[in-house]
């Protein structure tokens, strides 16, 4: 029967022996594999060199193959605790199947009787190797008295308009022509520091005229400490020449509104 993974020392064999140019069937016999088993080695631990002329060559490393064998035994996983215990997990299916006990009376039954066995688990983990399928018999629905699933109700948020203002729908096709000037979009850019402190930017259509200010928050108050400033700024004559600020959704504010 062969091996299934090689180890640190066959590897280093394997390295010489092709280096030596022995035969893959004489290689086989030496080393006890398969074919399949060699070729998959010699596949894995490949890497391109460079000889003294600069041209690339293929050679096997037993570095490289270690290094692949440790990285895939890292990614597979923890092994399984039950694995190496058929009594057990026969033990455990015959309990809950035939005498409708739960993985925690099993184990209590265990306990008392001092029955002896080579696994050491929890009843947690017997519920989650339940529950993963990994028993052959046993399944959720196998048990004395199975959980119903709950399912979790996600409400769905309301979506937060105003109705005081006009919907961004409704606001004068020729805004979207570009080409008349005083038609500004509100945007908000929020503080990468974790604070409640925000940028409002505002945005001409035409020209890509930026206006930018800090604010203490993204809320209705500074929103409209802003615009009395604009307005103080540039006067009233020429503030007037905005026709509509276009207000874009702020966080937990899906609807867009023009001012």
């Amino acid at each position: 029967m062969f091996r299934k993974y090689f180890t640190e020392r066959e590897r280093y064999q394997l390295e010489l022996l092709l280096n030596q140019k022995t035969p893959i069937k004489e290689i086989c016999t030496i080393l006890n594999r398969s074919k399949t088993c060699i070729y998959r080695e010699i596949k894995n631990g490949t890497v391109e060199m460079l000889d003294t002329n600069l041209k690339p060559y293929k050679k096997y490393c037993a570095d490289r193959g270690q290094q692949v064998q440790d990285n895939n035994s890292h990614n597979k996983g923890r092994e399984l605790k039950i694995t190496n215990d058929l009594a057990f997990v026969k033990f455990m299916e015959e309990m809950i199947l035939e005498k409708k006990y739960s993985p925690v009376a099993v184990l209590e039954h265990i306990k008392k009787n001092h029955l002896e066995f080579k696994t050491k688990v929890c009843f947690k983990t017997i519920y989650n190797y339940i529950h993963n399928h990994i028993f052959l018999n046993v399944t959720t629905a196998s048990l004395p008295m199975p959980r119903k699933k709950v399912e979790k109700k996600h409400d769905k948020k309301r979506q937060a308009y105003n109705h005081n203002h006009t919907s961004i729908e409704e606001r004068p096709k020729e805004i979207y022509d570009r080409l008349t000037y005083g038609h500004w979009e509100l945007d908000t850019i929020e503080s990468g520091k974790g604070d409640k402190t925000c940028l409002f930017v505002f945005t001409e259509r035409q020209t890509r005229e930026e206006l930018i200010f800090k604010a203490d928050g993204k809320n209705q108050q500074c929103l409209l400490k802003i615009l009395n400033r604009i307005e103080r700024n540039l006067t009233a004559p020429v503030f007037r020449v905005t026709s509509t600020v276009t207000l874009f959704p702020m966080p937990r504010n899906k609807s867009a509104s023009a001012l």
